[in-house]
């Protein structure tokens, strides 16, 4: 099934019979390294109950240093019919989530959904015992956050490549360097160049600086916050992140190659973000962020076998009982 489009999205909206949201926290476990650094988070669960009757669920987690509006005015929005690039995903996939439902079929049984990274998201003393495990575990691919306090951030990943020769390493910087500070990092990083799967947002884009970065270090880069201007620019951008609940599916260009991650956001999204990516690609993508947060009833539902995602009992995108015993209003 394909995403439909924004303005069939909105469209459909105005005949949505009701949207109910409750409210959520998610706590991580540390700091999440994000342009900002957070610790609590909030978002909403969607009920909606579409014209013909059936009733599908959805996340709602804005992030605001992101670009998204805030969570109450997101919600408010939505009770007026009209949708941002976070709620018309949100009803997208309520809507998929409730055919589904209604047809008591799990969307993800039986699909095929990519392996995952494994995600750091904040390099301290207990990163290399975290590594261990995830090696143990199965995992070969790594994303590493960097950009907050780079020169302590090298010393440990410095240390961890040593480590783990064979592994896959994502460096995501969140566009906090500029280009002479890559270039400095670069030129001092002593791990083999081919370890490395790719660099994300490495500092903003523009094509010229990015495609020259590409052919002087042959690491190939991958534009997340910048995906619309790297889009179609393989010379400049070789890797595309998607993140389904802001983006809508587009045809990438074959020398570009498409990952799929959550938007760090409530299990439910991340399910969401799994079944768009099992349509999608096969590359390694990110959709194990759950381990990010302090554990709770919906994450407690997800199970991973090393590097994959198990679908989650019940139908549609899974969490039956629990979705139905929140307070919407």
């Amino acid at each position: 099934m394909k995403p439909i489009l924004w303005g069939v999205l909105v469209a459909r909206l105005l005949v949505v019979m009701k949207i109910q949201h409750s409210f959520y926290e998610l706590t991580s476990k540390q700091p999440i390294q994000s342009k900002i650094l957070h610790s609590l988070r909030r978002g909403a669960l969607l009920k909606v109950t579409f014209e013909e009757g059936i009733v599908g669920y959805a996340d709602c987690h804005p992030w605001e240093e992101l670009g998204d509006l805030p969570l109450q005015t997101q919600l408010d929005l939505l009770q007026k019919g009209k949708c941002t690039r976070l709620t018309a995903q949100s009803i997208y996939f309520a809507h998929v989530d409730a055919k589904a439902r209604a047809n008591k079929r799990n969307l993800l049984e039986g699909a095929k959904i990519p392996m995952s990274h494994y995600l750091m998201a904040h390099l301290d003393a207990s990163s290399i015992v975290n590594l261990q495990k995830a090696w143990k575990n199965g995992f070969t691919f790594f994303k590493v956050k960097l950009g907050h306090n780079l020169s302590l951030e090298k010393e440990i990943f410095a240390e961890m490549a040593h480590l783990f020769p064979h592994a896959k390493w994502r460096l995501d910087f969140n566009a906090k360097l500029n280009a002479e500070q890559f270039w400095s990092f670069m030129e001092r990083l002593l791990i083999p160049k081919t370890s490395i799967d790719y660099i994300e947002d490495p500092f903003p884009f523009t094509y010229k600086a990015w495609k020259k970065a590409f052919e002087t270090f042959k690491v190939p880069l991958a534009a997340d916050e910048f995906f619309k201007s790297a889009y179609g620019q393989p010379e400049a951008a070789q890797v595309l992140i998607m993140k389904p609940a802001i983006q809508r599916l587009k045809q990438v260009d074959i020398r570009q190659r498409l990952i799929v991650t959550s938007y760090l956001d409530h299990p439910l999204g991340q399910m969401s973000a799994a079944y768009m990516a099992s349509l999608t690609t096969q590359e390694p993508c990110g959709l194990l962020s759950h381990h990010i947060y302090q554990n709770n009833p919906f994450s407690g539902m997800i199970s991973n076998q090393g590097p994959f995602l198990q679908p989650v009992q019940g139908y549609g995108l899974g969490f039956d009982e629990l979705l139905a015993s929140q307070h919407y209003e």
